[in-house]
């Protein structure tokens, strides 16, 4: 009932959030900046992964891997701000990137959890070698509704 209230739950936060003003755009900026963020994770962490993130809920994520995963995660918030014409000045980008990757990661985390409670390696076998389709909306489940709050609180 957990990963029901909390992917349905959240997911809904992307109607809300598209109902607001320049909503769309929003939604372009952390659908991008969630799959950069994602991809640099994977890809930085491949290469110089060594130190472990959560070994016991995620074997393969890394410190390092974050790491990427945050610099690349906040200069695409910056870089979409900027593209998109958010109203939102650079500095209170680099902070919304940072919340943006730290809700990304956790999100991730969070669904690796899950399955970990349940036994399972993926959340099904719909998308053969990548899990489910949860595997591969963890973080933006979580970044919809890290937006959704940053657009109505912040802003």
């Amino acid at each position: 009932m957990a990963i029901v209230f909390y992917s349905g739950g959240f997911l809904f936060h992307a109607i809300v959030l598209r109902n607001q003003e320049q909503g769309l755009y929003w939604l372009l900026l952390l659908l991008a900046s969630t799959f950069v963020t994602d991809t640099s994770a994977l890809i930085v962490g491949k290469i110089f992964g060594k130190s472990l993130l959560a070994p016991k809920i995620s074997p393969g994520k890394t410190w390092e891997g974050a790491a990427g995963a945050l610099i690349a995660g906040v200069g695409a918030a910056i870089g979409l701000t900027v593209i998109l014409e958010l109203p939102i000045d650079t500095w209170l980008a680099s902070i919304f990137g940072v919340v943006l990757v730290i809700a990304a990661i956790l999100g991730d985390l969070t669904e690796s959890w899950f399955k970990r409670l349940v036994g399972a390696k993926d959340s099904s076998t719909l998308i053969p070698g990548h899990g489910g389709i949860l595997d591969r909306t963890d973080s933006v489940i979580a970044t919809l509704a890290t937006t959704y709050f940053w657009v109505m609180w912040v802003l």
